[in-house]
């Protein structure tokens, strides 16, 4: 993840590619058949902190909140959790 563009430009990825990545959220079941962001898992186990990632989480779901395709959807939500982070990563390096 640390080579992924800032300025890419979500219309022009390959679909193939936007349902691989759906696929991958899939698989480590942080992302349901039904586009439900499934994130219990990581919760309980204390590996993904929500107090952390919810305000990112309910910007990037609402973005994408008319999206029907799980493709589409999957990877802009990843797409938007990686841009979050690279503005962190940025303003921190900054201070």
């Amino acid at each position: 993840m640390e080579n992924w563009p800032a300025n890419l430009l979500v219309s022009r990825v390959n679909r193939t590619h936007k349902c691989r990545v759906a696929c991958i959220l899939s698989y480590y079941m942080l992302l349901g058949y039904e586009g439900q962001i499934t994130l219990d898992k990581y919760l309980d186990a204390g590996i993904i902190d929500e107090y952390e990632i919810a305000s990112t989480l309910l910007r990037c779901k609402y973005e994408y909140k008319d999206e029907k395709d799980i493709c589409e959807f999957g990877f802009g939500i990843f797409h938007c959790f990686r841009m979050e982070l690279l503005l962190k990563s940025e303003s921190s390096l900054k201070k």
